[in-house]
């Protein structure tokens, strides 16, 4: 066999130079990304978890008696609110800001959905549900300290049973992947969801 031409060889090199130039900004963007840095103007409103979290299926009954269960969550993207205790003015305040972030995405609203997740404590009274037209989900206790288990945030937020009125988003495949706290900005929680809505080609 004879050798290569070096025409042939040097543009060989020209087009592995070509490439390694090309994919050199995601691979520094991805580092930088893992090192915690990120860049000023693409900061989201609510707080992403490191990793999203895979929702295990649990099984609940609607406002009416019937079965309904985590499962029901995907296809949409979800904002869930679960309730430890009686609604009161925290826990109203936020149901009102989902509702109203949802109302905001116009001709997008329909690939929202709202869900209120309570045990028997937080069963919510017939006002509630007449001004906020959500899923209400019932749970036992079992499936109660469940919810709370999946919903759990890192050490440094606090704890889902510490009485936070926080708003949980779920993605349309079934994951958990960031939260509001009880004083989230809605006009914040409405732009999040209109990138997500905009990039996004699922729910």
């Amino acid at each position: 066999m004879g050798s290569t031409p070096p025409g042939l060889i040097k543009s060989r090199l020209s087009i592995v130079l070509v490439l390694a130039l090309s994919a050199l900004p995601f691979v520094a963007a991805t580092v930088a990304y893992k090192m915690g840095w990120r860049p000023q103007g693409s900061i989201n409103h609510g707080s992403l978890l490191e990793r999203a979290r895979p929702l295990k299926n649990l099984s609940f009954k609607d406002n009416r008696g019937r079965p309904v269960s985590l499962k029901d969550l995907r296809g949409k993207w979800s904002m869930v609110y679960v309730a430890t205790g009686k609604c009161g003015k925290s826990c109203q305040d936020s149901l009102y800001k989902m509702r109203q972030v949802r109302l905001t995405q116009g001709k997008h609203m329909k690939r929202i959905q709202n869900v209120y997740i309570y045990s028997m404590q937080g069963k919510p009274g017939s006002a509630i549900i007449k001004n906020f037209k959500f899923r209400y989900w019932s749970a036992d206790r079992r499936t109660a300290r469940l919810v709370k288990k999946q919903f759990q945030l890192p050490k440094e937020s606090g704890s889902l049973s510490g009485g936070k009125a926080r708003i949980y988003m779920v993605d349309p495949i079934g994951n958990f992947f960031m939260y509001y706290q009880e004083d989230a900005d809605p006009t914040g929680m409405r732009k999040d969801l209109e990138r997500l809505l905009k990039i996004s080609k699922i729910g």
